[in-house]
């Protein structure tokens, strides 16, 4: 911010905007810098306007440290003009206390806790969660748990994609086991069989103990969770988290789905989504939407194809929300996976 006693036309104690050091800016650059500030605002709510996360458009937050407002009101009209678009703007004094680590071009003193403004992806999961059978194969796999697995031309060449990615981020630790936390698990029973049904043909011995653990199939009925994380974390070279809500507890989903479809619990749009997915997918997602419960899944293909569904059939409806479904970035197959198979 800098103050001029006299401006072009003899305004005294104007005040301008900068967003560069050049101290011999004209005040043609000052009064053009205040417009691109406008302009940013104009371009961000367009922006935030055409596009939506989650069925939700994103929303708009600006944090302005070493600003303080109702000081200059040139300052303060600018930062009003801004939440005239439906911005939230934050200025020194009124954002959180709390220090945290290094801000470029932020002295000591200015430092801010900005941590609250953060995304955070679990933020509306629901205390139980509904894991897909994308998941339920990426928790047993070899490839999630042993570290020294090495890419091979014998292998298809996704799983030495997945191989080469889980080295660089492992995919329990970093993603799948911060989102179940200490949540509640279950998976529909299409979705148990359907893991099954492809460990029991493909797998290794390893894949195949740790399902049985996971499921708490036999030899693994009425073990407690404490106990089952013991025997899965044999199995493991990360570590498997205390927390971690095993067994997965496997739930008839056609009697959820019914009711909901036959009380109009769901939107009409829920008809045309259940169209265009598998029979699987239906008991999966669809299932989630009609208990109300996030769904995990790592099936990216499935949750495009609900999300463009629901957009395309919005018809204006702002409050249209699909199924609530966790998408994480990465999959990972049985490291069995015949090398000549597309999918």
């Amino acid at each position: 911010v800098d103050s001029e006693d006299e401006g072009e036309e003899g305004e005294e104690g104007r005040t301008v905007l900068r967003n560069f050091d050049d101290e011999g800016g004209s005040a043609e650059e000052d009064d053009e810098d205040e417009i691109e500030l406008i302009k940013l605002a104009r371009d961000m709510r367009k922006a935030a306007n055409a596009t939506r996360v989650r069925y939700r458009h994103p929303r708009l937050r600006v944090v302005i440290p070493k600003i303080e407002e109702g000081k200059h009101g040139d300052i303060d009209g600018v930062l009003n003009q801004i939440r005239s678009y439906g911005i939230t703007v934050e200025c020194g004094g009124y954002v959180s206390s709390t220090q945290i680590g290094d801000y470029p071009g932020v002295d000591a003193s200015d430092k801010q806790g900005f941590s609250h403004l953060l995304p955070n992806p679990f933020k509306r999961f629901t205390s139980t969660l509904n894991v897909d059978c994308t998941l339920l194969l990426a928790l047993v796999s070899d490839l999630s748990h042993f570290k020294n697995i090495q890419p091979s031309p014998g292998l298809h060449r996704a799983i030495n994609r997945q191989i080469e990615l889980d080295k660089e981020q492992p995919l329990l630790t970093t993603e799948v086991w911060p989102a179940m936390d200490a949540h509640e698990l279950i998976c529909t029973d299409e979705a148990a069989r359907r893991m099954r049904e492809i460990v029991d043909i493909i797998g290794t011995d390893t894949e195949k103990e740790r399902m049985k653990i996971m499921m708490g199939y036999s030899p693994f009925e009425g073990w407690d969770a404490a106990s089952l994380t013991q025997k899965f974390q044999e199995l493991s070279d990360h570590k498997v988290p205390a927390q971690w809500k095993v067994p997965i507890k496997v739930v008839d989903a056609k009697p959820a789905i019914d009711m909901a479809f036959q009380n109009n619990t769901l939107p009409p749009v829920a008809n045309d989504v259940a169209k265009i997915l598998s029979d699987i997918n239906n008991s999966v997602f669809i299932y989630g939407w009609s208990t109300g419960l996030t769904t995990i899944s790592s099936n990216r293909t499935a949750t495009r194809q609900i999300v463009d569904m629901v957009e395309k059939l919005r018809n204006g409806d702002e409050n249209l929300e699909g199924p609530q479904i966790w998408v994480c970035d990465t999959a990972r197959s049985l490291i069995g996976k015949e090398k000549g198979r597309k999918n």
